[in-house]
């Protein structure tokens, strides 16, 4: 079962005392109020940054196998779609391991799914396993302040585009697409008269929903 949380304190119990692989990009030096959370937690980072926008298999590989070789026993990814599909494949060859999750853009929606998307040879590797459903997740809008416009309306065109995609689903089903509609509705809404509408905390849960 997915634990979600609105708060650091909490989350905090969950990583204390472990290896943990951190998995991120380059800009997490600019989340100035995370880097002083994390530096507060009794714990062991391995930092693992070396991913394309598009990630790799074979970057991939090296941050599962990065994993292994720090004896780490939780993965930790702070980022966005790209980020959080790397970590998801270092479970994958990990299945023992507990990956949490701390999404900075609200579209994606890797955080609540059983996908992730890699590439080998130029190629898109779609990637399903129960397995990587993040075990646990943490919301903080505050982020979400660091994007720029565009990708603030990219993204929440990526979470519509989710949305609309469940509801068409041959699998779909009535609490599915109740879903779906909810996330419809509220993201048009907030994109509606953009940028006074938008809401970096509603948007993180249309995405989640969508």
């Amino acid at each position: 079962m997915q634990r979600v949380f609105a708060g650091y304190d909490e989350f905090s119990e969950y990583l204390a005392g472990k290896n943990i692989l951190f998995v991120h990009g380059k800009s997490f030096a600019k989340f100035t109020h995370l880097n002083e959370f994390l530096r507060s937690v009794r714990a062991e980072f391995c930092h693992f940054t070396g991913f394309s926008p598009n990630p790799k298999i074979e970057e991939a590989s090296n941050a599962a196998e990065t994993f292994r070789s720090s004896k780490c026993s939780i993965i930790l990814a702070v980022g966005g779609g790209s980020t959080m599909d790397t970590a998801k494949f270092v479970k994958l060859q990990n299945p023992e391991a507990r990956l949490a999750v701390i999404p900075t853009t609200a579209g994606s929606g890797s955080e609540a799914t059983r996908f992730a998307v890699l590439y080998e040879d130029g190629k898109k590797l779609s990637i399903t396993d129960d397995n990587i459903i993040p075990d646990y997740v943490l919301f903080d809008s505050e982020l979400l302040k660091y994007l720029p416009d565009y990708h603030r309306k990219s993204s929440a065109l990526d979470a519509m585009s989710h949305a609309l995609e469940s509801f068409w689903s041959v699998n779909a089903n009535e609490e599915s697409r109740q879903f779906s509609r909810e996330a419809l509705s509220n993201i048009t809404r907030l994109l509606e008269n953009y940028p006074d509408s938008y809401s970096p905390e509603d948007m993180l849960r249309n995405s989640y929903t969508a």
